[in-house]
């Protein structure tokens, strides 16, 4: 599950609070296996494995999700409260299009901007122009 999900997530261009909500969506998943390794161990104050497991595969859940996403445990961690506190706005960050609602909003007063500017350049140069002329 984890090769065929970092595959496709390098494929995808999302923003690193796309990626976040992702990975709070793979958390369940991850701590299952979690459990399963946990189920292995000897536990006490020490516990060791009794199954050899990759470097890899310890660590906390978060962390794993981070890392198979590509963004990071704050991120994540962010994200796994705001889908507790608020979950229309948490599909609403996990969704390409309120990325590209924004894009379209930034470009756009940007556009706005710039006209302005190219307006109010115009109109100082005709002003001069006219005043120029008029003073001969």
């Amino acid at each position: 599950m984890t090769h065929v999900i970092s595959l496709n997530i390098k494929r995808r261009h999302l923003t690193s609070s796309q990626l976040a909500t992702i990975a709070v969506d793979l958390l369940p998943e991850l701590k299952k296996e979690a459990k399963k390794r946990q189920a292995t161990s000897t536990g006490g104050v020490t516990p060791q494995l009794n199954k050899k497991f990759y470097e890899a595969d310890k660590g906390q859940a978060i962390d794993h999700a981070a890392k198979l996403v590509g963004t990071n445990r704050q991120y994540v961690s962010q994200a796994k409260r705001l889908k507790e506190e608020d979950f229309k706005v948490f599909e609403e960050v996990k969704s390409p299009k309120s990325f590209l609602k924004w894009f379209l909003t930034v470009t756009s007063e940007i556009f706005i901007i710039l006209f302005c500017l190219f307006l109010s350049i115009y109109l100082i140069v005709f002003v001069l122009m006219v005043f120029y002329k008029s003073s001969f």
